[in-house]
């Protein structure tokens, strides 16, 4: 192995890990991504449902509202209200969740750019060292055929001597 294989072995080596390292960094954040997306749907779905359930009661309880007393009608409004923070404070968590999602996402694209980087740098190493390879052979093919041409010229030119040395008599 040459000192050039060496470095590029090296190289190559070193390529493929940053290559592993942003494909797994990638598959991380793409997870994270998908985990916080997925409890923002959730809080989403659970702040529809406080609505409906709001309304509801909001319909039960003033249906027959002719018959109740004045402090019936202010419980019932409170729980009404008690119901509308308990929203307001699942509508600020949602919105939070949607910039953390946001913030996710952003560095799963930027993880993703790192990868593609990643990838397209050990192609185009790949690419060199295969070329670097073919020349390396083309190199070692012509010095072997450089040899065997001078060892046939040499056995040629001994067996030459030999024939045209006549032995003393």
């Amino acid at each position: 192995m040459t000192l050039n294989s060496y470095h590029l072995k090296t190289l190559f080596d070193l390529r493929e890990q940053e290559k592993k390292k942003a494909e797994l960094f990638f598959a991380q954040t793409q997870a994270a991504y998908l985990e916080q997306k997925r409890l923002r749907e959730i809080l989403v779905e659970k702040l529809l449902q406080m609505k409906i359930c709001r309304e509801n009661f909001h319909r039960t309880y003033f249906s027959g509202a002719e018959n109740i007393s004045a402090a019936h009608l202010r419980m019932r409004d409170s729980h009404i209200k008690h119901l509308r923070y308990q929203e307001e404070l699942c509508a600020e968590e949602l919105f939070a969740q949607k910039k953390r999602a946001k913030e996710f996402k952003k560095k799963k694209n930027l993880a993703l750019t790192k990868m593609l980087q990643a990838a397209k740098d050990f192609k185009l190493l790949e690419k060199h060292r295969q070329k670097w390879q073919l020349a390396s052979n083309l190199i070692l093919q012509k010095k072997d055929e450089d040899t065997t041409d001078e060892i046939s010229l040499t056995q040629f030119l001994n067996q030459r001597k030999r024939a045209n040395h006549v032995p003393h008599r």
